[in-house]
């Protein structure tokens, strides 16, 4: 059978599975439209992992307008027109800017040429690992791992690494990660924003962004730590870097920051610091005052609006048309847009989808006490996320672990550190090719191999779980 054809079956099986679920009769205490809106789901998830990321959503949209919860133009309202929607939008647009003016790599040189590095290998790995951390923070993530993969692989023929190399493998799932855990920092990175409006659809609740960012920055940080060690445990031999020197890795760049550079870097740095200045003040001052009337999105608007208005040599800093081109992944922005309708509909009483199936699982939380509640969550979001896409398990695992919790009487404070602790957990998706984009990326890349993909990968899911239990917990009962 040819691609074209299969291709064409998993299109039809993603229709009838959309448009004909709902003509069968409600399962348990599932409402009519609540089948009619489960085929949606369902069929989006099957056109997810078979057919293609970005029409497949419209469909959806199209498909939800007719289960009799919304019309097709409330669906695509709801999807498009979401706050979640158009933050993580302009989210893409400010880290486009920072990876277009050059900033994330003079940072990222500026890390590795340190004096006091130099000759010593496993500085050098913290240093490499931090600077992927803290960039990952700032700029796409993937910007960050093919920019660190393609210095990383000229490090590794100048010092002697061949492909597939222990040490090379654990120093590119090492950046890969870091990357991916700096991108759990901001709420405003694509997946934490999902998790946490999945959390906020489900059970009201929200997280201030201040809060967020510094709780996300300790677990993170610590799962960084642990991954670190790791390789010093299992004997990851980094010696040969004590031989490399800051030529060797400028490799003709220029590593000094110029103006576009420092522009981009204030603008940045201007709009962490105003969103996490009101933590530190007085709910009366005026500033926590404005800050509340415009929120952080509000300072994300500014921020774009600010680079794109100066000008340098008689030329804008950046134009908002390029960035979007080139930073707006619109197969992801499509996905996003059909979970906003889709995640609310699971939720609506109109539908019972999520009232019914806690009422099936909640005999198994009965006996747990709230900390086993949160730790088994963990694990299985951890677990579960190596075989499924984990922007459709944040959709359906946490609006309904954290729509248990609270059914069961617990704590506001469970429900918001299994959002926030799932969003990492949920990242941690690199033991098998399926788990995610960017476990496909590691069994696939030539200085990686799938034996030493197989082994970080898993290393990568037990770092970020013991982060999690023993740091992210407490300090959420804390924190939060």
């Amino acid at each position: 059978m040819t691609k074209d054809k299969k291709y064409y079956i998993h299109v039809i099986i993603m229709l009838v599975i959309m448009f004909g679920f709902g003509y069968l009769p409600p399962i348990g205490s599932i409402t009519e439209i609540g089948m009619k809106v489960f085929g949606v789901f369902l069929g989006l998830i099957y056109g997810w992992m078979f057919v293609d990321m970005l029409w497949p959503s419209f469909v959806g949209l199209v498909a939800l307008g007719t289960t009799g919860y919304a019309t097709v133009s409330d669906a695509f309202a709801q999807g498009f027109g979401n706050s979640t929607f158009l933050q993580i939008f302009f989210f893409f647009i400010i880290a486009s800017y920072a990876t277009e003016s050059g900033l994330s790599e003079k940072v990222a040189i500026w890390f590795l040429t340190r004096k006091f590095i130099s000759g010593k290998p496993w500085l050098f790995v913290i240093m490499l690992f931090l600077a992927a951390y803290i960039l990952g923070i700032f700029i796409m993530t993937y910007a960050i791992i093919f920019f660190f993969w393609a210095v990383l692989g000229s490090i590794c023929e100048i010092v002697g690494y061949e492909r597939k190399h222990n040490t090379a493998a654990f120093l590119h799932v090492g950046v890969l990660q870091m990357a991916t855990l700096g991108g759990t920092v901001m709420p405003y990175q694509v997946f934490p924003k999902v998790c946490m409006n999945a959390l906020d659809q489900a059970t009201g609740l929200t997280m201030p962004s201040g809060t967020f960012i510094l709780y996300m920055i300790v677990i993170s940080f610590i799962a960084m730590v642990l991954y670190t060690l790791a390789g010093k445990i299992f004997g990851v031999d980094v010696s040969h870097l004590a031989s490399l020197t800051p030529e060797q890795i400028i490799n003709g760049r220029n590593p000094k920051f110029e103006k576009p550079q420092l522009i981009a870097g204030a603008i940045i740095v201007g709009f962490t610091v105003a969103i996490l200045v009101p933590l530190a003040l007085p709910e009366d001052f005026f500033y926590v005052r404005f800050y509340n009337m415009i929120g952080d999105f509000g300072f994300l608007i500014i921020a774009i609006c600010i680079a794109c208005a100066l000008r340098f040599k008689g030329k804008p800093v950046t134009k908002f048309a390029d960035l979007e081109h080139s930073g707006v992944n619109w197969d992801l922005m499509a996905l996003v847009a059909a979970t906003m309708p889709m995640g609310s509909a699971l939720a609506a009483e109109d539908t019972n989808i999520i009232g019914f199936i806690v009422e099936i699982i909640s005999p198994l939380f009965y006996n747990m006490s709230a900390i086993m509640i949160i730790i088994f969550s963990l694990i299985l979001m951890g677990l579960v996320t190596q075989f499924a896409h984990n922007l459709i398990l944040a959709t359906t695992l946490i609006p309904l672990i954290t729509s248990l919790v609270l059914e069961l009487g617990m704590s506001d404070q469970i429900a918001l550190i299994i959002a926030a602790g799932g969003s990492q957990c949920l990242l941690a998706a690199l033991s098998t090719p399926a788990a995610s984009n960017r476990g496909a990326l590691i069994y696939g890349y030539e200085w990686i191999g799938k034996r030493e993909a197989l082994k970080y990968g898993i290393v990568v899911i037990v770092t970020v779980e013991l982060s999690m239990i023993f740091i992210g917990i407490p300090l959420g009962f804390v924190m939060l």
